[in-house]
Parts: C-alpha cells; sequence; structure tokens
C-alpha cells in the first residue's frame, strides 16, 4: 500500500501501483500509472481538439494562471506541449507523449519538483525514499559516505542518489520513458554563443522579463494574501518590486530584529508600504533532522534543514514566495576570470559548486562536463547554477519540509532563464539588471541600499560594514562562489 502521509509534495510513476494510495490520489496516462500526495495537483495536458496528450504534476504558472489544484491545461491550436513548457513557470513535472509516440518526462526549468528514476524498477518518484514504497534500492555506501548527513553540509550534484540503481534528473533534461535514456534538451548553441548584445537588445530583454515577472506576480497572488521571503538582497527585492500596487503581501525575514538583514529589509518593506516582521528561527529537534533527510532522500543537509521547525509554525497558509532563480541575472557563481576562460574545466567547476575532492563526484562532473554544448566557462557556470544548485541543491530541499504546499519563486521557467543566460558577461558582472529592472518596476525601492545600513545607522553595523571593505579576492578565498 503506497502511503503518503509523511511525504507530502511527493509523487510516483510506474506502469503498476498499489490502489487507493493513503492520504494520496491517482491517475493514468498512456499507460503509466500516477500516485500523488493528495495536495499535490495533477493536471491533464489536453490539445486544442480535447483530446488527452499529458499530465502536470505540481504546481503550475501558466502566463497570469496558477494552477494549484487538479484541473485541465488546454494547449493552443498547433501547440506542442514541447512549444507551452517553454511558457510554463512554477514547481512541476511534465508527463506527455511526444510527436513521435514515446512518452517523455521533464521537469520544471530550475528543478523545482525533482524527480528520480530507476531504470530496473522501470519506475520515476519525487525521492528515492517515495521509490522505496515500490521496492528495494540498495544503499550506496560509497555516495552516502561523501558527506554522511548529517556529519558535514552539502548536496549530492551530477544526478548523483544514495541509493544504487538511482539517478537524478537534473533541469534542462528529458527522460523517454520507454527505454529510460535521458537526454539535454535546452539550451540550444545558439544561446551558448553568447553574441555581444547593444543597449536596445538587452533593454528589450530587460523589459520582456519585468513583463513575464509582472505577470507571474499576479497569477500568484490570485490564491489571496500570502508572505514574501524579503531579504536585505537584490532578489527578493525584484520580486516585491514586480507585485507593485497589490495589497495581498506581506513580507518576513528569518532571523534577529537587530541583524543588518533584518533592518534593512525592513526598511525596503516601509517604503513599499507592506506589513513586516523578523521571524526568529526555533531550534529543531534532532529527530527532526532525521526525518527531514528521508523526506528530502537524502540528498542534502544544511541550515535550511533547520529550519524545518520554524517553516511549520510560521505556515502562512497559502505559497509563499522567495526570490529564488533571479541570482542568475548576475554574476554570483563566477568571476571575471572566469569569464575569461574558452572553457570550463573540472577543478573550476568543482570549486564553484563547492564540492570535496571525491572520485564518485569527479566522475560524475566529468561526465556532466562531457556532454554540455559547446560553451565558454561562464556560460557553463551558469548551467551548473541552474542544473547543480537550483535543481540538485534547492529543489532536493523543497521535499524537506513537511508543508503539504511549497514556496514559489517568481523568477523562474525557461524564458526567464534564456533571457538571463543571453546577457552579456560584462553587464551581468556590472550588477546591471538588478536596477535596470527596479527602474522599470518600481525605482523608489532603490533608494534602499543593498545590504548595507546607510547615515548614522552604519555605526550599529560596523562589523557589516567593515566586511565590505575586504577584497573580493579575500571574500573568495574564505567562502567560495556558488
Amino acid at each position: 500500500m503506497l502511503d503518503f502521509t509523511g511525504l507530502p509534495k511527493q509523487w510516483l510513476i510506474a506502469p503498476e501501483l498499489a490502489d487507493d494510495p493513503v492520504a494520496g490520489k491517482r491517475d493514468a496516462f498512456a499507460g503509466w500509472q500516477i500516485a500523488a500526495a493528495q495536495a499535490v495537483p495533477i493536471l491533464r495536458l489536453c490539445d486544442a481538439a480535447g483530446a488527452q496528450v499529458g499530465r502536470l504534476i505540481g504546481w503550475v504558472i501558466d502566463g497570469a494562471d496558477f494552477h494549484r489544484a487538479d484541473g485541465t491545461l488546454t494547449l493552443a491550436a498547433g501547440e506542442t506541449p514541447e512549444d507551452r513548457f517553454a511558457r510554463l513557470a512554477g514547481r512541476f513535472v511534465m508527463l506527455w507523449r511526444g510527436g513521435d509516440g514515446r512518452v517523455r518526462l521533464r521537469e520544471d526549468a530550475a528543478g523545482g519538483l525533482p524527480a528520480i528514476h530507476a531504470p530496473e524498477m522501470r519506475a520515476v518518484g519525487a525521492t528515492v525514499t517515495a521509490l522505496d514504497q515500490l521496492g528495494t534500492l540498495p544503499v550506496d555506501p560509497d555516495i552516502e559516505a561523501i558527506f554522511d548527513f548529517p556529519a558535514r553540509r552539502g548536496f549530492l550534484p551530477f544526478g548523483l542518489t544514495p541509493r544504487r540503481g538511482a539517478r537524478r534528473l537534473m533541469p534542462s533534461h528529458e527522460l523517454t520513458l520507454d527505454d529510460f535514456i535521458t537526454a539535454r534538451i535546452w539550451p540550444d548553441s545558439a544561446l551558448c554563443t553568447r553574441p555581444e548584445l547593444n543597449e536596445v537588445q538587452i533593454a528589450r530583454l530587460v523589459d520582456e522579463a519585468a513583463e513575464i515577472l509582472r505577470r507571474h506576480l499576479a497569477a500568484l497572488l490570485g490564491q489571496g494574501e500570502t508572505v514574501l521571503y524579503l531579504s536585505g538582497g537584490n532578489d527578493s527585492r525584484i520580486i516585491l518590486a514586480a507585485a507593485r500596487g497589490s495589497d495581498r503581501l506581506r513580507a518576513e525575514t528569518l532571523g534577529d530584529a537587530r541583524t543588518l538583514e533584518v533592518h534593512v529589509a525592513a526598511r525596503v518593506a516601509r517604503r513599499a508600504g507592506l506589513a513586516h516582521r523578523a521571524v526568529p528561527v526555533l531550534p529543531t529537534a534532532d529527530a527532526d533532522v532525521a526525518a527531514w533527510l528521508s523526506r528530502s532522500g537524502r540528498m542534502m543537509y544544511d541550515p535550511v534543514t533547520h529550519l524545518a521547525t520554524t517553516a511549520v509554525a510560521n505556515d502562512p497558509g497559502t505559497q509563499p514566495l522567495t526570490g529564488t532563480g533571479a541570482e542568475i541575472t548576475r554574476a554570483t557563481n563566477w568571476t571575471a576570470e572566469d569569464a575569461a576562460q574558452p572553457v570550463l574545466d573540472l577543478p573550476r567547476l568543482l570549486a564553484r559548486v563547492r564540492m570535496p575532492d571525491d572520485p564518485r563526484i569527479r566522475r560524475a562532473g566529468q561526465d556532466w562536463l562531457d556532454v554540455l554544448p559547446s560553451a565558454d566557462a561562464a556560460m557553463a557556470l551558469d548551467l551548473a547554477k541552474i542544473e547543480q544548485i537550483h535543481g540538485c541543491w534547492s529543489g532536493a530541499a523543497g521535499y524537506g519540509h513537511p508543508l503539504a504546499r511549497p514556496s514559489m519563486s517568481p523568477f523562474s521557467g525557461q524564458r526567464l532563464n534564456t533571457i538571463a543566460l543571453a546577457l552579456p558577461t560584462s553587464y551581468r558582472l556590472a550588477n546591471g539588471f538588478f536596477p535596470d529592472v527596479m527602474r522599470r518596476l518600481w525605482p523608489d525601492l532603490l533608494e534602499v541600499p543593498v545590504n548595507r545600513a546607510s547615515g548614522l545607522t552604519r555605526l550599529r553595523f560596523w562589523k557589516s560594514e567593515a566586511r565590505h571593505l575586504v577584497p573580493a579576492g579575500v571574500k573568495r578565498a574564505l567562502k567560495p562562489l556558488r
């Protein structure tokens, strides 16, 4: 008997599944059985004539519509499932029959609802923990030993999982269920060449990104009043700016009210006329950490793990919003030195995603590099940010908290990723996107410095101010980029 009682947000796909899952529901498409936790939406994907061509499992942003319950998504005349996927955002997997008759599966563009596939079991599921309900996947002690969660912080990259016979499907890849073969489907070679854009072309991309973000915010705020996790930095401020004019948003910042992070976030919220509160982080018991690791499939462990108790205690009752994803618009995971490299080598890749010197990780990392489209080092590191950091780290963490609904990132979807990667490296090194998009969305919010105090308040946060004087090279040595 399948039981999703302790596995909220999780799902399974296999040729045969037990009937009537506990705390869950069932569906079927093209000879494949689907089971999911009760709160996980399952959308029928239909063509313009009403024929069923696929399923979407999870929380889908489709233009100005936010699908957070079971329903139907209909393609336009002549539109293919692949066409629609390029326009979608959210946290979901798409299962569909392609034009060649083969059944395929993709994660959303940032891997927000990760998938693990087990070829010998002929099954796909949210985590190895979910797949355990279908059969035995033996523990891989070599992979487990890399981090020995929770002994060390980290995450399993490049498709690795802690079980033999199970692989992580990464964003930008597609799984064919007929033979369980995966292939990269994005980006194309034209994007990877990254031709230099002029100011007019950059402005058009920023205009388009701003408009997409406005639509996504309108869709997400249609669920009713919800919370934005507001920091003192760039990304969540972009999301707040895209919500301008809404009265359905309030802001929260994790941490002590005396910290610089909370101080800056509160100033931004006041400037926006938004209610704001600091949320103290509650202690998490060892048993809760163990349960979190089980729900997430033992794919990662870091300070996010210890926020489970806080997340439950502060559940807003709707789906909170984050700025995750917007950081790819600036050089957060590569430097000017990286940008000057014609190709990305393995040591540089592992350093940028903060991986230990382990033979299994080196082998998997090299395999990932070997099938990349031709790209310079900065482009390759951008793809690593999306596929390894957003997918293998952040996506896996989404299953950890024992809540029925995940947080949502308005900065998501293949089109926004394409825009971000098309921007010139020099523009992103200078963090040009943030002020440019803010001027289009809500310029007044630029008046509050990013992650900085101002005036006499700088004396109150003198330690934080002193850190800004440390040379970038020293900062990287103390804390490598990710």
